[in-house]
């Protein structure tokens, strides 16, 4: 990497899909990572596991507090929503409002990077002057109805590095690496497991 190499942050859970980031970022760009601290159970373990995922990327991890910010945008919003009688989005409204304005705000306020880079598999066009989503290669694993809220101004100095790849090649790039987080992402993150109908009550 040169002296003048543009900086990317990488929003990290620990997965493939954000460890594989990192890899295709790492050819280009200085890359940084950072994860969240969401209060959910069984997280100190995790974090420590994506400690050392980072360390073995010779990755530098910054870890941010978002407890509160995720209960009352994303919990809060959850089950208010049904008590109220609709169907809520959990994913789309973290997305919209943690993951690309809470943590993108904190990483370009601190002056951290010039880009912001998420593991989703998504793709991003210029039409104009405005930024759209697009559909990536693999659309079996297209992300893009859950991204759907962020905006276009938002997208703009964010990068999707799975844009153009297939799940196989993911899988391939990260297969001798610990991960920190196995399992397929789960639709609701804080659920963990649970039986929707045991959590709302």
């Amino acid at each position: 990497i040169s002296m003048t190499a543009q900086k990317v942050m990488v929003a990290f859970s620990g997965g493939k899909d954000s460890t594989a980031s990192i890899l295709l970022l790492k050819k280009k760009y200085e890359v940084q990572a950072v994860t969240m601290k969401l209060g959910l159970e069984g997280e100190e373990k995790k974090i420590k596991k994506i400690k050392n995922l980072a360390k073995t990327l010779n990755t530098r991890l910054h870890i941010v507090d978002f407890e509160q910010p995720f209960k009352d945008a994303v919990i809060d919003y959850f089950t208010n929503s049904y008590k109220q009688g609709f169907t809520p989005n959990p994913c789309a409204v973290c997305n919209q409002i943690i993951k690309f304005k809470k943590l993108k705000e904190f990483v370009f306020k601190e002056k951290l990077a010039d880009f912001y880079a998420t593991g989703h598999y998504a793709d991003k066009i210029k039409i104009g002057k405005t930024f759209f989503l697009k559909e990536p290669i693999e659309q079996k694993k297209s992300q893009i109805y859950f991204l759907s809220l962020i905006g276009g101004k938002t997208l703009e100095k964010t990068l999707f590095p799975l844009a153009r790849k297939k799940i196989i090649e993911v899988k391939e790039m990260v297969k001798d690496l610990s991960l920190a987080n196995i399992k397929e992402s789960q639709d609701v993150c804080f659920l963990q497991n649970r039986n929707l109908m045991e959590y709302l009550k």
